[in-house]
Formats: structure tokens, sequence, C-alpha cells
């Protein structure tokens, strides 16, 4: 039934490393085909954190938006009986060992 395969997923998931889960949680494939009067929108863009932000900013032809950049960092959640936050991403890199966030 639906529920020994929820089990099942949970198991192949459990004995993942963390690295790899976050990868497929947080990695994104993006292609974006700028016009050639966009130049310089993607270049200080490293994680999807702010992929918006850029977008925005030359659909509104002003940069402003930029200035509300935030750290281009990401966290994904352990679900449990107590779920526990970890970074996942730091400064726009991937980390092989996640921390643990305290709340």
């Amino acid at each position: 039934g639906y529920g020994s395969y929820m089990y099942t997923e949970m198991e192949i998931l459990d004995a993942l490393p963390e690295n790899v889960l976050a990868l497929d949680h947080l990695g994104v494939l993006l292609a974006i085909r700028w016009p050639e009067r966009a130049d310089g929108y993607d270049t200080g863009l490293r994680t999807n954190v702010n992929l918006f932000r850029h977008v925005f900013a030359f659909l509104s032809e002003s940069t402003d938006i930029l200035k509300t950049n935030v750290p281009d960092n990401g966290y994904i959640v352990k679900w449990g009986p107590k779920p526990i936050v970890k970074q996942a991403i730091r400064d726009g890199r991937f980390m092989e060992r996640l921390i643990e966030v305290r709340q």
C-alpha cells in the first residue's frame, strides 16, 4: 500500500549523505537567456536565494532592488520529534558538512 511505499522511501532518504539531500533540495539548474542589453545583471548571482531580485531588477530597469540582497546562505530542515535546522549553503557554496543552527 501507499504507507509501505512512504516507509521505503524514507529508508532510502535516510541512507543518503546530508549534503546530497541538501543539493537535491537547494540546488538549481537554471539557464536564463538574457537579452544583449542585460550585461551585468547576473554577475553577482551565485545561488537561487537572490535570483528573483536580479530578474526584477532587469525587468524594472532599476538596480534598487539589488540593495536588498540577502546573504547567499541556504538551510534545510530535518523533520522528526524535534525538527533540526541545518545550514547547507554558506556564502554561495554547498557545504560538505552541514552545521546545525541553534534556534
